[in-house]
C-alpha cells in the first residue's frame, strides 16, 4: 500500500505541475518533497490516516489469503519453454547417429 506522502503526492502532483509549468520529473519530486515536509501534522494526519487504513486493509487481506492458501494449496505452474531465435549450433550438424561418414577407398593394383 502506499505511504501517506504517496497518497498525499497522487492528489497534489497535477496541482505543482500547473504552477510550474515546463517543470521535470526530478524537480517535482523536489518540490513535492519540500511541500510535504512544510506540512503541519494535521494536514498530514488525513494521508497519515487514509495510509494506515489501506496498511491495515492489506494486512488482513494477506493474513485470509496465506489463510485460503494454506487449506487449498495451488500447484505452482511451471513456466513455459521459450524457443530461442537463433538456431543453435547442435542443430546446423547432423546428429553422430544420424551422420555416416564416406570414405574413399583407394585401390591400388599391383
Amino acid at each position: 500500500p502506499p505511504t501517506a506522502y504517496f497518497l498525499w503526492l497522487g492528489v497534489n502532483r497535477a496541482n505543482i505541475k500547473d504552477k510550474n509549468p515546463g517543470i521535470t520529473v526530478t524537480e517535482i519530486a523536489k518540490k513535492a518533497g519540500e511541500m510535504w515536509r512544510s506540512l503541519d501534522s494535521e494536514e498530514k494526519q488525513e494521508y497519515e490516516g487514509k495510509a494506515n487504513k489501506m496498511k491495515e486493509d492489506y494486512n488482513t487481506a494477506i493474513v485470509e489469503y496465506n489463510k485460503n492458501l494454506a487449506l487449498n494449496p495451488q500447484p505452482i505452474p511451471s513456466s513455459p519453454k521459450v524457443k530461442s531465435s537463433k538456431p543453435s549450433k547442435s542443430s546446423s550438424k547432423p546428429s553422430s547417429t544420424a551422420y555416416k561418414s564416406k570414405k574413399k577407398v583407394l585401390c591400388v593394383d599391383t
